[in-house]
């Protein structure tokens, strides 16, 4: 296979897997995203039903005065009910209206009224200015235009509503004993009358008076909550309309209780209906209906029906919207700053987990914009992931790199050993046929021809011991440091030989010996050496035999670490064109020269100064090639001396 389709293959796969991967990662950061959103979504949640909670706290006492009210509280005109002379905290006005659409409120009395309680001022200690008596006639007269009592009626439950505060010890009748107290339940039963008096009161409303919570048991409810319709998210509008409608009667009990213990003459109870010969106002037959809070042409009422001696009415209170939702805001507003309330008209309509207990209003909070920061671990991950298959891709490619490097580096070595190899055995057997067969009758003929076959021999030689080395160390058999001996005694020994090579390229080999180093002592690989120093002969006398200088110069020196001499450097060095690149050739990979090469170039395989490096990094030492300052090349061999 070709280097470039094997490339070719592994970008492909490369850009599959980065996609799968990029893929993977992707969806990990969906996935978290969403369980982000969905933590933040939950916390919202709670957040909403923390303020939903805080402002039905908040309007449950509101809404319980408001209903606990009696219905002669409405009838009276302020000069016999002072209580109700200015409005209450967060209401308009309290009214009351006949079928016929006739409008009145205590908070608007007629102007005879007004006259007979200036006429009477021990009644009234504080009488209301007139600029707020005239304010609230402008408001019932706009109520009236604004709101259709048929519509309004239509609109509110009829079931009747048993409101009956906890007797005290001075209301019970005489005949009542200690034993006659039924105090199961916190229920008191009056054994003459057969009437019930609880400051408790059982379940709250049917389905039919919205919210769906059963019947009720051991009473009907007080207020009627929003009807609701949404069956999905009704569970969590139940339990807040529990507690509110809990709070809610306690309110009212207590409220009730206060209206009627405060009375001049209390009135008496006889089941649903009440018996009111001690009314102030002279009613004898009252009933009054549960409270609903809703929505009228724009206007929030808290409205009943109340049956007085067989005639129909509405009573309730005309709600400060305004004021109210700013109060009910402000306790929300640390949880969200820009929320709203909007009133529904149609409440069924409405989002059960958004609308509050007690009106028929929506919560409205800001669209959820939280920006997703993914969680520590899953970026950790994800990069761990990431640097991992990065790894892998560089791993596999540097491995293809090195693979196709060492293809191509054998490549090369099989053409250029063929080169190398072609001309000496031709030369061989070209010399040897001639010389057998008597072709060459001359002998100075002859001993040229024996000479060749000798300097044949021995580059043959010198390329074949090159290349087992270098098997030997790709075996990891390195060289061994068992021979003992001085850098006199090697150059000695090798003198000649090298001389001899660099007489072959017609030049002259210049031995210069430092007296201090050439009696110290070095352990190391005597043929080892003489290898790394023939090489380096060698590769001078092939590239520098063009020079105008045929010198080759081979000095052995100290080098020092303090006042002792520490290592031996044998330099060789030429007088040619040096190195084209010191970063190449100090970097020169084994077999790097093809045969077109080696045939441009001096002979050779590319093995030398590659094979050389490795030897003297085994003897402990280290080779430098480097161009020299004033022409040439040279190649610095460091061993180190014996301790």
């Amino acid at each position: 296979m070709s280097p470039r389709k094997a490339w070719l293959i592994y970008a492909v796969c490369s850009l599959v897997v980065l996609a799968t991967i990029g893929w993977l990662l992707r969806q990990s950061l969906e996935a978290d995203k969403l369980r982000f959103q969905a933590e933040q979504g939950a916390l919202r949640e709670q957040d909403v039903r923390l303020a939903l909670w805080r402002m039905d706290t908040k309007l449950a006492p509101l809404i319980a005065e408001e209903t606990a009210r009696p219905h002669y509280a409405y009838q009276a005109e302020s000069i016999l009910n002072p209580s109700l002379a200015v409005s209450p905290y967060n209401v308009y006005l309290n009214f009351e209206a006949d079928q016929l659409g006739n409008w009145r409120s205590p908070q608007a009395p007629a102007k005879e009224t007004v006259q007979q309680q200036s006429q009477q001022q021990a009644l009234q200690p504080e009488p209301v200015p007139s600029e707020q008596l005239e304010d609230n006639r402008k408001r019932l007269e706009r109520l009236s235009h604004n709101v259709d009592v048929q519509n309004l009626l239509a609109a509110l439950p009829e079931q009747s509503n048993r409101i009956i505060p906890a007797p005290t010890s001075e209301s019970l009748p005489r005949e009542t004993e200690p034993d006659a107290l039924d105090r199961t339940n916190g229920e008191y039963r009056d054994p003459k009358k057969g009437n019930i008096a609880s400051g408790e009161y059982g379940a709250p409303y049917g389905e039919e008076y919205g919210g769906g919570y059963g019947k009720a048991a051991n009473g009907p409810p007080q207020i009627a909550l929003p009807k609701v319709a949404s069956q999905a998210k009704k569970g969590d509008f139940e339990q807040r309309g529990k507690r509110y409608q809990q709070q809610a009667r306690q309110e009212l009990t207590k409220q009730r209780g206060n209206y009627y213990n405060n009375a001049p003459n209390p009135p008496a109870f006889d089941g649903e209906a009440q018996q009111a010969s001690d009314d102030p106002f002279g009613a004898t037959d009252v009933i009054e209906s549960i409270s609903r809070p809703l929505w009228m042409n724009d206007q929030l009422l808290l409205a009943r029906r109340v049956t007085r001696n067989g005639e129909l009415f509405v009573q309730g209170s005309w709600l400060d919207w305004p004021n109210l939702k700013q109060d009910l805001l402000a306790e929300v507003a640390d949880l969200f700053p820009t929320a709203d309330l909007v009133p529904l008209e149609d409440a069924e309509s409405g989002d059960p987990s958004r609308m509050l207990a007690g009106l028929p209003v929506e919560f409205r909070v800001p669209h959820l914009k939280n920006i997703y920061l993914p969680s520590p671990g899953v970026i950790r991950n994800l990069a761990i992931s990431a640097v991992a298959v990065l790894a892998a891709l560089l791993s596999v490619g540097a491995l293809l790199w090195g693979v196709l490097a060492l293809s191509e580096r054998r490549a090369a070595f099989v053409s250029s050993v063929t080169h190398e190899l072609r001309t000496p055995l031709t030369t061989f057997r070209m010399y040897s046929e001639m010389l057998a067969g008597g072709m060459v009758p001359q002998e100075q003929r002859r001993q040229e021809y024996l000479e060749t076959l000798r300097v044949e021999s021995e580059r043959l030689s010198h390329l074949v011991e090159n290349v087992l080395s270098y098997a030997r160390l790709e075996r990891g058999r390195g060289p061994t440091l068992d021979d003992s001996t001085t850098p006199g005694e090697l150059v000695d020994r090798f003198e000649k030989r090298l001389t001899d090579r660099a007489k072959l390229a017609e030049m002259e080999l210049v031995v210069e010996l430092d007296r201090e180093v050439a009696d110290a002592t070095l352990r190391s690989d005597i043929g080892v050496v003489e290898q790394i120093l023939f090489n380096l002969v060698d590769n001078a006398a092939k590239y520098a035999s063009n020079s105008e200088d045929r010198r080759i110069h081979l000095t052995a020196t100290c080098g020092f670490a303090g006042a002792k001499p520490q290592a031996v450097r044998f330099v060789v060095r030429d007088y040619g064109p040096g190195y084209e690149s010191e970063r190449k050739a100090t970097r020169s990979v084994a077999f790097s020269k093809s045969a077109q090469k080696a045939a441009e170039s001096a002979p050779g395989v590319g093995l030398g100064l590659a094979l050389c490096r490795r030897l003297a990094k085994q003897l402990g030492g280290k080779l430098e090639v480097a161009n020299h300052a004033q022409g040439g090349a040279e190649a610095t061999l460091t061993l180190p001396l014996a301790a």
